[in-house]
């Protein structure tokens, strides 16, 4: 069995092999320690200062669990700040690398999110959401190992329709752009989609009267469809997020 994990250089690592019986056949070059725990059990802490990637073996000869293998794969990255970033559940996000490394940008650990690398004008990570939660991304360049931390919130509005090939389906939700926050369309592949802002009725001119977001959007073949929209007032600010799917028949 095989297993994967990162940290900081000079930070631990624990984990836990199932089972007991377990030997140690290849420490990969790192400092390890063995806590013994009850009932034959145990827990393995290793941590090194040489950034990489390590292989770290061990090698069950307990007839009660088996005969087999354990492997962690531990990516050692270096201490420092690493990049931080945001993404809705279910979105494609972009995220800008950093520039200094020159490229040649390697996924160590993807964290269990689906990722991968471009480089066109500049080094991207592309990605797409899982589910809510904190996940932490590891690679490599030139320069050595770098981190991602990645934050997936959840969809803030979520909606079923239902329409036949070549007629439109129409959509809207509470806004107000008076506050800043404009809705704009992230994913719609396969549709014909639009989305417009309409105020309230405002007879008084008041200021500050929202109105409401209407999504419009078609199909020519039957099938499922998704648009996903955000609404944004600057890169770093995110009022929600929608996530449409149009069942088309």
């Amino acid at each position: 069995m095989r297993a994967r994990g990162s940290a900081e250089t000079g930070k631990r690592f624990v984990f836990n092999p199932p089972g007991t019986g377990w030997t140690v056949v290849s420490d990969g070059g790192l400092d390890y320690a063995c806590n013994e725990k009850q009932e034959g059990t145990c827990s393995y802490s290793v941590k090194t200062d040489k950034p990489g990637k390590h292989v770290f073996i061990l090698e069950n000869r307990n007839p009660a669990d088996g005969d087999g293998i354990f492997e962690l794969d531990l990516f050692v990255h270096p201490r420092g700040e690493p990049m931080y970033a945001y993404a809705w559940e279910g979105f494609l996000l972009r995220v800008p690398l950093w520039e200094e490394s020159g490229g040649g940008w390697e996924i160590l650990d993807d964290g269990g999110i689906d990722c991968r690398t471009e480089s066109d004008e500049k080094p991207v990570l592309v990605l797409r959401g899982g589910p809510p939660g904190k996940y932490k991304i590891v690679l490599s360049c030139p320069e050595g190992c770098r981190v991602l931390k990645l934050d997936v919130r959840p969809v803030t509005y979520r909606a079923r329709l239902k329409t036949t090939a070549g007629k439109p389906a129409e959509y809207s939700i509470d806004a107000n752009i008076t506050t800043g926050f404009e809705w704009v369309i992230a994913e719609s592949e396969g549709l014909q989609s639009s989305t417009a802002y309409v105020p309230d009725p405002n007879p008084r001119m008041l200021d500050g009267t929202g109105g409401r977001q209407v999504f419009r959007m078609s199909a020519e073949s039957p099938g499922i469809y998704i648009l996903r929209a955000v609404c944004i007032r600057s890169p770093d600010e995110c009022g929600g997020a929608l996530e449409l799917e149009l069942a088309v028949s």
